[in-house]
């Protein structure tokens, strides 16, 4: 009897640090939220290498990017960067790519993971931050986040 209150002890010991472990783990993941902070779109001279997307953690915590995906584009989903196991924000990260995907009159750019999204919109699009940016300058929220 005793052997058998002792296996139920542990048992429901596990169960509980289980549980707690879970409960631990989703509290700062949902509490990570990464925004687009800035963007340049439209760089002086040759396009190839030299546009980016900056990235914002509001959290206090390093913030995974597992899963989440960057639009580049918003007239197709081809353009778009996906970030994997080893891609994390600390506070900012710039990606840039080796090609023009942003177009210098106007885009949407969004951001999605499986908690949240962000999206930013420039150009001639409805509800842009900017009417048009100039060559070389970046655009994005001041203060950051």
């Amino acid at each position: 009897m005793q052997n058998m209150k002792a296996k139920v002890s542990s048992q429901s010991l596990f169960v509980v640090f289980f549980l707690l472990s879970i409960y631990l783990f989703l509290a700062k993941s949902v509490s990570a939220q990464v925004v687009i902070n800035e963007v340049l779109n439209n760089p002086v001279d040759t396009e190839a290498g030299a546009e980016w997307v900056e990235l914002f953690n509001l959290g206090t915590e390093i913030a995974s990017l597992n899963g989440c995906t960057l639009y580049l584009d918003d007239s197709t989903a081809s353009q778009r960067i996906v970030f994997g196991d080893g891609d994390f924000v600390d506070k900012f990260k710039v990606i840039s790519w080796d090609s023009a995907w942003l177009n210098n009159s106007g885009d949407i750019i969004r951001f999605e993971c499986a908690t949240q999204t962000d999206s930013v919109s420039y150009g001639d699009n409805v509800g842009s931050v900017v009417s048009s940016a100039d060559d070389g300058v970046s655009f994005g929220r001041s203060p950051d986040g």
